[in-house]
């Protein structure tokens, strides 16, 4: 019996030993993955430059006429609009145009998910101003962050020059030069490099509607009217260089 006693002591025990190392070899074996260090965290600034994009306007022409009297004066009620035929039109309204300005914002990040706010303002030939105010939701892998960006958008447009000329009758207006409320989405990736600054690339679609406008002139017993539908919907897409007060050298968190 004593003999059994102590051989039974002696399987515990070993047992015991080779139960705990078993466990700690499981334990090493489990890889630790550290959490991402907020590397995207903080204000940042910077600038963009890119290129614009929007479709022309519209034009048309119409005339209504009074009747002449017998002396030569126009006389009775203006009759209803008639659109002209075979008329010409030309437009200083450049569909493409060279477009940069200033951006700033605050990042959050949580993990790998980061979101936080922009605010930008652009300029170019064409444009007087063209600026939004942006929620950015995205995903970073590390240095690389890839966002959708969406929210209000603000324009001032230039006058746009439109010729119609019928026969004899020809006319040289302005049309625009207004300011707009619209929205604005889109998206983009963005590279974090050493230390502070990033690069980076995106595409926004600015919705801003239509602009509807016409002048009117008199011509002998005629009246004419140069009617313009802008089309303020625009595209953007431009490169960025950002600077961020917060280092981004940051290692991963332990």
């Amino acid at each position: 019996m004593r003999k059994l006693a102590v051989l039974a002591a002696s399987l515990a025990f070993f047992g015991g030993v080779n139960f705990a190392a078993a466990a700690d070899l499981s334990y090493k074996d489990t890889p630790y993955e550290a959490p991402l260090a907020p590397i995207w965290s903080g204000f940042y600034v910077g600038g963009h430059i890119g290129g614009l994009w929007n479709d022309s306007g519209d034009s048309s022409l119409a005339w209504r006429s009074k009747q002449r009297g017998c002396r030569g004066e126009c006389k009775g009620d203006w009759s209803n609009w008639k659109e002209l035929t075979k008329v010409k039109f030309s437009e200083e309204d450049d569909d493409t145009t060279l477009i940069g300005g200033v951006h700033v914002g605050y990042n959050w990040q949580d993990g790998a998910r980061v979101y936080g706010l922009e605010a930008d303002a652009s300029f170019g030939d064409g444009i007087d101003y063209l600026a939004s105010l942006r929620a950015r939701l995205g995903y970073a892998f590390d240095n690389l962050l890839i966002y959708a960006t969406a929210g209000v958008a603000f324009a001032g447009f230039d006058d746009t020059e439109v010729v119609g000329s019928f026969g004899p009758f020809k006319k040289s207006v302005e049309f625009g030069g207004d300011s707009e409320v619209g929205f604005v989405v889109g998206g983009g990736v963005e590279y974090k490099l050493a230390s502070n600054w990033s690069i980076g690339v995106e595409g926004l679609y600015y919705g801003f509607g239509d602009g509807d406008d016409s002048k009117t002139w008199e011509k002998w017993c005629n009246q004419l009217k140069l009617s313009h539908d802008d089309d303020n919907d625009l595209f953007v897409a431009r490169a960025r260089l950002t600077y961020h007060f917060q280092d981004g050298s940051e290692e991963p968190l332990k």
